[in-house]
């Protein structure tokens, strides 16, 4: 018998996506004229679209990996009732072999992944400003953008297509 307790039927395989580390964008700058053309809005500098198969939200765990401090993930698609892009960010530095595992569904962090004494680094999250987010059926634009990085790190995405 088949069972759902989500009401969504979750791939077999799964989905790994990677995301390179990027600069906050500057604001750019401002000018003191009006002109009489609009350009239109573009994503953020260091965007990565992750693109799911399924109809419904899924669920990633993801792996924040350093060289870092002070890492920042947000979904572009994914808003807030104010229209803003959902973000998680964590009070940390971490090295080049290390990593924070974000468990999207659980709301857990761990430090280096369960396999390493299960670690937990919850009190990193910046809980003023953090709003867990999923990844959207189809496009999806995933930002990662450290306080400061080095060329290595990266935000590896991993998660499962879901159906209704």
């Amino acid at each position: 018998q088949w069972a759902a307790p989500d009401g969504v039927s979750e791939t077999a395989t799964q989905s790994v996506s990677t995301v390179l580390a990027s600069a906050e964008a500057d604001a750019g700058f401002s000018f003191d004229l009006s002109f009489n053309i609009v350009f239109p809005s573009t994503s953020p500098v260091g965007t990565t679209v992750v693109t799911t198969a399924g109809n419904a939200k899924c669920y990633p765990v993801i792996q924040l990996w350093g060289p870092c401090t002070n890492p920042r993930i947000e979904n572009i698609d994914d808003l807030d009732e104010d229209g803003n892009a959902k973000e998680l960010a964590f009070s940390i530095t971490l090295a080049a072999d290390e990593y924070l595992e974000v468990d999207i569904r659980n709301r857990t962090v761990l430090f280096n992944g369960p396999s390493s004494s299960n670690v937990p680094r919850y009190d990193t999250l910046d809980f003023a400003t953090a709003q867990w987010w999923t990844l959207q059926a189809g496009q999806n634009r995933i930002r990662y953008f450290p306080q400061s990085y080095s060329g290595a790190a990266r935000a590896v995405l991993s998660y499962r297509c879901t159906f209704i």
